[in-house]
């Protein structure tokens, strides 16, 4: 059986030698090959198991490729920042008073305190961020989903409390040596400047979280994939049907997939050639698939 539903390679293979191979390397992102363990996968009676045989890229190596999302996802997802700048501006604006003195940490969380118990707004927009991340989190464990979920909001509205506190204490400071009447400005410059650092901070948070999710905790795989966006490590099945039903799979994969190409000059029919990429190899060694095997 043949799937390309996740966009790598797989191949799992029972004592009967029975096949179940994923190839769905094709022009997709990649999916990455950790996550939840399938090692050995079992039929709905659970009396047939299949063993995982080959991955391509392989386990260890995808464990490695995820970690590269701390520094590829702003850079490859930089528009996800237009989400992350106005939710901070307006965290640090309903959590935040504009008259705010930061002193230390403890004194900014103890204003936060105050202005939710006394700020209906400001406890809605907690409670309705918290709400969204939680359902956001992919699991369907219901404990897990609230202790992942809650700590993934909260670490976006701590890095919007210390940003906004941070940015409001710095320009009142400043604005003060000017008169009155500059401190009129200070709210709308501080939700600016709040919004700037949200805006590159946002995207790191959630990196930080798609990354320990999938690598601790085997979660997230899919959006920490589609945050990678990579374009490498294409793969695809060549088949050879013998004259006598004997099958020969040849699993063709490519490391590195070109991005430039120029004009063949070659003998060969393509009229163009690719100027960078690695070239194609075999994942592992060619499967045969018997008639046999196959009733």
């Amino acid at each position: 059986m043949t799937a390309g539903d996740y966009h790598h390679y797989s191949r799992h293979e029972n004592d009967n030698g029975v096949q179940k191979i994923v190839a769905g390397g094709g022009g997709a992102f990649l999916h990455l090959t950790h996550g939840h363990d399938d090692s050995v996968l079992e039929d709905e009676e659970g009396k047939t198991r299949f063993s995982c045989r080959k991955k391509f890229p392989s386990r260890q190596f995808s464990w490695w490729l995820a970690w590269t999302n701390l520094f590829l996802f702003p850079v490859r997802n930089w528009s996800f920042g237009f989400a992350t700048a106005p939710a901070y501006a307006v965290t640090a604006s309903a959590l935040i008073t504009p008259d705010t003195q930061m002193s230390s940490a403890a004194h900014l969380l103890s204003q936060v305190v105050q202005r939710l118990s006394w700020e209906p707004f400001s406890l809605f927009w907690v409670v309705a961020v918290a709400t969204g991340v939680v359902f956001f989190t992919d699991t369907s464990k219901l404990w897990y989903r609230w202790t992942a979920g809650l700590i993934h909001a909260f670490s976006h509205l701590a890095a919007a409390v210390l940003l906004g506190g941070t940015m409001v204490a710095m320009l009142r400071a400043w604005l003060v040596e000017f008169g009155p009447v500059w401190l009129a400005w200070q709210p709308p410059l501080a939700a600016l400047a709040t919004a700037v650092a949200g805006y590159i901070v946002g995207p790191l948070v959630l990196a930080l979280y798609l990354t320990l999710s999938l690598n601790l905790f085997r979660h997230h795989r899919d959006d920490a994939s589609s945050a990678l966006r990579s374009p490498h490590y294409k793969n695809f099945l060549r088949l050879c049907i013998a004259p006598s039903g004997e099958l020969t799979i040849y699993p063709v994969g490519i490391r590195r997939a070109a991005s430039k190409f120029r004009r063949s000059t070659g003998s060969t029919p393509s009229r163009l050639e690719p100027v960078d990429g690695t070239r194609p190899f075999l994942i592992e060694d060619p499967v045969l698939i018997k008639p046999q095997q196959e009733a």
